[in-house]
This record gives C-alpha cells, structure tokens and sequence, in this order.
C-alpha cells in the first residue's frame, strides 16, 4: 500500500510538467468517447420526446385512420359517446395560381372546428383558425406552408385554385402539432389545410379518390391514463371488428419513425466504433512515444534504488489517469451534444428534444467500448515499461560501451540526472 502511495506521487508530479505531451492521447479518447455517448444521448432524447409527446404528435390519444372511405355513421357515433372526435382528411392535389402560370403538388389537409385537440397549430398572425379558414366573400380561406409561397410566387392575401374551387391563402403555417416526420412532407407534398366542409366543394372527392380519414379521439378531457386508453382500443376494436381501419394510440405514435432512428443509430454508431478504432491506433502510438521519452527518466529511478514494480506502477498510473480524464470530457461533451442536436434538428425532428442525463448510452455505452481499447493502450504501455529495465543495463547508455554493464555508474551526466530524480523524489 506504501508503494502504490509513493508510486502515486511521483506519478502526480512527473505530470505537472507532461501533462501537455498526453494532449494527442486525450484527444483521440475524448473524441471516441463523445461521438459513442453522444449518438446515444441524442437518439434517446428523440426517443424520450416522442414517447412525452405521443398525444401530440398523434393529434389524440387514439387515432382511427381510413383509406378512400370516411367511418360511417355509427363508428362515429360510437366514437362521439366515449369521447371528443376530430375528423380530418388528407389528399394529394394540386395547386394552381389563378392566372394558370405556375402550380405545385400539395398535400391538402381538411380539418373540422375541433382541431387540434392537443397542442396548437401556430400561424405566422395571431387569429383563431376558424377566422382563417371561414369562407368570406365567396372563398374559403387557407392556411399553408411558407414553401407553398415561394413555389408559386404568391403572397398572403392570393388566391390559388384547387380542383373547381378557390382558397384565399390567408395565414402561413410556423408549427404544425400532429406531424409526425418531414419524410411525410417529402411524399405528400407541403401542407395545405382547408376546413372541412369547404372539401367537397372542390369536386375531388369522388369515387376512387386517393383521400385518408383519420378520427382523432381525446379520452377524459386530455387526462386518460395509459390504462385508460388500451381499455378504449379493446373496445373499439370488439365493436367493430371488421371495420377495416388502422388504430394506433399514443403509446406507439411513430413506429416508423422510431425505426428510422434506431437505424441511424447504429449506422451512426459503426461509424463511431471505426473512428474508435483510429483514435485507438492514435492513442497507442501517444503512449509509446511518451514512454520512449521517458526512458532515460525511468533509468535514473532505478539507479536511485526504485525497483521494477515501482516504475511500472508509476506510469501505468499516470496513463490510467489521463484516460480516465479523457474518458470524462469524452462523456461530459457527449452529453452536451443533444443541446446542439436540437437546435440542428429542429426543422427535421417533429418534436424537441427532450434534454437530459441518460446514463446507460452516455455512460454505459460509452465506457463499454471504450474501456476495451484503453486497456490495450495500458497493456502496450506495460510492455513499453517492460523493457525500461534494459535501459539500466549500461547496453544502451552513451559512453557505457567500454565500461561494461556498470559503466553506467561512472558516467557524470547521468549521475546529475539520479541526483536530480532524489531531489523530485523528495519534492
């Protein structure tokens, strides 16, 4: 315990003066480090916001979707009895400017006075959206997405034509509650909401039609337990059980999406692991070049009586400790990465992130694979520090080629350089 006090020590003041020789060593451990804690932190942050925000994303706690048909009468009236429903529908069409010059592909989205029933559609003036979208001076309004303007070259307060009907664009859409991912926006086209009744004015709602119902429910005023909802999707589903539809609630909103995460991740993560890999070669190389330094160093220990456990202990402590600072600014950084990701990702990712300490991929992971290559990195150092012990023989020493394997002792040089190593051994 007396030895690895002193071995301690003397390791603690060799790197008062070297710490900056290690600056290669921690920069390839704090990188590894980060980038592995950090693809986990930030896939479990966008995991964690969609699971808090799954009624939100969702628009309800249980949502009913219909292809090219809407419910009939008494699915909605059985909805309407155990709950508060929101009707919405979503088709793809085109928009066209009213002078014909120039039109895009939207995606145009129907919504009844109901919506949203979780969250807030937030348009770019401060109006209700029913102001928005009521018909006045013989059009209905709309409310769109920015791209939509600069697509055809419109402005608030224009015109555009949809099938046999106009819309006066009247607000542009800043944040939209229930979309679940841009790769949506991508298929379907920009958003374009209308009111519902102002649908079939249109004439594209015909037989055949590539339109999708979807019925959102709202469970006990927004406060329905979890329990809650799986006990109304049993029912609805024993009701009726070959209403073909789709019904997904709240606790899996985007299992798509999630899908697409975990995927990113682990690509993400083998990218980390082969730049784990390269810093590991990085690393190792830092510490031979250090303990090739440290030769002439470790040689005056032993000709000041430090034996070969001693000298081994000292250094394999002072590189046990700069990783274990690597390892730590690695960790803290990748922590810190989902602040950054938030702001980078806010225009892609459709909830925020939910910021945080998540222990098992920041720490956990993090330390997992890179504890395994800062072993090999100590275990090269203590075959480095293995062959300090021929630095003592006098094989190698300069002028100790006639003097044998003592010579050693009789040259001045390295006999001030022992004094020297008394004197900080003693400091």
């Amino acid at each position: 315990m007396k030895k690895l006090a002193l071995a301690f020590s003397f390791a603690r003041r060799d790197l008062r003066g070297g710490r900056k020789r290690f600056r290669i060593f921690l920069a390839c451990i704090v990188l590894g480090v980060a980038a592995i804690a950090g693809i986990g932190s930030i896939s479990s942050s966008i995991v964690a916001g969609l699971a808090s925000d799954g009624a939100v994303l969702l628009g309800g706690d249980v949502a009913v979707r219909l292809a090219h048909r809407p419910a009939t009468g008494e699915q909605r009236r059985w909805m309407g009895r155990h709950a508060d429903v929101s009707e919405i529908t979503y088709m793809r069409s085109m928009a066209h400017r009213t002078d014909g010059a120039k039109r895009t592909l939207i995606n145009l989205k129907s919504v009844d006075g109901a919506y949203p029933l979780y969250g807030a559609l937030e348009l770019d003036r401060d109006a209700p959206l029913e102001t928005v979208l009521e018909r006045r001076d013989g059009e209905w309004g709309a409310a769109v997405d920015p791209s939509i303007l600069n697509r055809l070259d419109a402005k608030i307060g224009d015109s555009v034509r949809i099938g046999s009907t106009s819309y006066r664009i009247r607000a542009a859409i800043r944040q939209e509650p229930d979309r679940l991912a841009g790769a949506r926006a991508i298929t379907y086209g920009p958003r374009f909401i209308v009111a519902r009744n102002s649908l079939t004015d249109t004439g594209l709602v015909r037989p055949g039609a590539q339109i999708r119902y979807e019925y959102r429910v709202r469970l006990a005023n927004g406060q329905a337990s979890d329990e809650l909802v799986g006990s109304f999707r049993g029912a609805l589903d024993a009701t009726f059980p070959d209403a073909g539809w789709r019904v997904r609630d709240r606790r899996g909103v985007a299992p798509g999406t999630q899908r697409i995460i975990n995927r990113t991740t682990q690509f993400i993560t083998l990218v980390g692991l082969a730049a784990l890999l390269i810093g590991g070669v990085g690393a190792g190389n830092a510490v031979r070049s250090y303990l090739g330094g440290k030769m002439q160093t470790i040689a005056m220990f032993k000709c000041i009586g430090a034996d070969a456990r001693l000298v081994f202990m000292t250094w394999l402590i002072e590189i046990a400790l700069m990783t274990a600072l690597g390892i730590a600014i690695g960790i803290a950084v990748g922590a810190a990465l989902p602040i950054l990701a938030s702001w980078l990702l806010s225009g892609i990712i459709p909830t925020p992130l939910r910021i945080g300490l998540y222990p098992e991929p920041v720490v956990g992971g993090a330390l997992r694979r890179t504890c395994r290559r800062d072993i090999f990195n100590l275990a090269g150092g203590a075959r480095r520090l293995g062959r300090a012990r021929r630095a003592v023989s006098g094989r190698g020493s300069a002028g100790a080629g006639k003097s044998g394997s003592g010579g050693h002792r009789d040259d001045p040089a390295l006999h001030r350089r022992a004094v020297g190593s008394r004197n900080f051994a003693g400091a």
